[in-house]
């Protein structure tokens, strides 16, 4: 008896392309927290200067 193999069939996997603002956003969002960071260590050291 014989078996028929059927050939193997390599479905493409669609590819995940992230839209622009996710992009932009990926890296305006870590400026923004050292933004905030500088920003809280200005005013610490503004504070700290005036006693």
């Amino acid at each position: 008896m014989r078996v028929l193999s059927l050939p193997s069939v390599r479905v493409p996997s669609p590819t995940v392309e992230s839209p622009p603002g996710a992009v932009m956003s990926r890296y305006v969002a870590p400026l923004g927290f050292t933004l905030a960071a500088v920003w809280v260590a200005v005013l610490f050291v503004l504070t700290s200067g005036t006693h």
